[in-house]
């Protein structure tokens, strides 16, 4: 009888223990876990950026029509494809570096306690990507008064990871939208636009 009792009690302490990890620290974990790969992810796509504005000008010129009034921007398709790859190649090789670099996670942040949160165990994480990050530029011609108009070039990056967890393996479609040339454009078209640290000259 006693050994009934006691099953009966390990049983249900096992299953409330299952049931608080699973539904109450797992999803914090996967959580934090996601906050860490987004964090992983974007500097390796700030670093990309980087590397791109310094070895690709002009990515972009501005297309004006007969009345001298800009109607777009033109993209360069020889330099696009250029930046398209160094911008995909720096992720990965970033990434790459961060496979190998175990991040851990303290079990008093999953706990979500601000007394513990550097206490206690180490929860280990492991974040990778998955596949090839996909690389597009927008832009935007937005007007913002009489004869002023701002003109936003923008450097997008869809990055596919997966984190490993103790108790799941979870998947990210991360989504990232960088500015990299924003110009208000006052009055008369002039002949030249500085944009951001990357010059965008008229298209005549």
């Amino acid at each position: 009888m006693i050994f009934l009792v006691f099953l009966g009690f390990t049983v249900l302490t096992g299953y409330l223990g299952y049931t608080f990890v699973n539904h109450q620290l797992k999803p914090v974990l996967v959580a934090l876990a996601e906050e860490e790969a987004k964090k992983t992810a974007q500097k390796a796509f700030l670093k990309g950026i980087e590397e791109m504005q310094q070895k690709v000008n002009p990515v972009a010129t501005l297309q004006v029509d007969k009345q001298n009034r800009i109607t777009g921007v033109q993209f360069n398709s020889q330099m696009e494809a250029k930046a398209y790859q160094l911008v995909t190649q720096r992720i990965l090789k970033e990434l790459s570096k961060e496979e190998n670099r175990l991040k851990h996670i303290s079990f008093g942040k999953i706990l979500q306690s601000s007394i513990f949160a550097d206490m206690g165990p180490n929860i280990p994480v492991h974040i990778w990507v998955e596949g090839t990050p996909h690389v597009t530029f927008t832009s935007s011609i937005e007007g913002k008064g009489i004869n002023t108009t701002l003109i936003t070039v923008n450097l997008q990056a869809v990055i596919e990871m997966q984190s490993l967890l103790p108790l799941t393996n979870e998947h990210y479609t991360l989504k990232f939208n960088q500015p990299i040339a924003r110009q208000v454009i006052v009055g008369e078209v002039p002949d030249f636009y500085p944009f951001g640290l990357n010059p965008i000259p008229q298209n005549d």
